[in-house]
């Protein structure tokens, strides 16, 4: 990500690696999916870091912490972290998605989201979002579960 965020779906939808607090500062809501990383909000903010779903604020921004790591199972999150971000997007609110590299993570949750919302199986999703954010190569364990996830949404 040489140039930072990258809009992946115009024109609300951004992905990235590990933002600054200025630039987290810059979206209505940042989803943050890394295990290891914390949120560049927490220091304007009071306590520590714990996994946060539902969204709190932190610096006039909508943080959601997801803590996943490379193999995380995301059966669990991807239906609401989805409808979270649909309703997000539908307010027309910035949202920013990442996690430390903005490769296979952040990924795997937007091309989950394309392929809700957009009625795309795994290749199409996969595809559409490469071509806005050619770093991203979400790791095997996740495409797997992104396969499992299509069969989850034409039932």
């Amino acid at each position: 990500y040489t140039s930072g965020p990258v809009c992946v779906v115009h024109p609300h939808l951004w992905l990235f690696a590990n933002p600054t607090a200025a630039q987290a500062k810059e979206y209505d809501v940042v989803i943050n999916v890394a295990k290891e990383i914390a949120s560049p909000l927490l220091e304007e903010a009071s306590g520590h870091e714990e996994p946060t779903v539902p969204p709190r604020k932190l610096a006039g921004v909508e943080y959601v912490h997801v803590p996943w790591q490379h193999n995380a199972s995301l059966a669990q999150d991807l239906p609401s972290l989805t409808a979270y971000m649909d309703r997000c997007l539908k307010q027309e609110k910035r949202v920013l998605v990442h996690c430390q590299q903005g490769v296979s993570r952040s990924a795997s949750l937007v091309i989950a989201y394309v392929m809700k919302s957009m009625g795309k199986d795994v290749n199409e999703a996969y595809g559409f979002v490469k071509h806005e954010s050619p770093w991203i190569g979400p790791n095997m364990t996740l495409i797997y579960q992104l396969c499992e996830w299509g069969k989850l949404l034409k039932r």
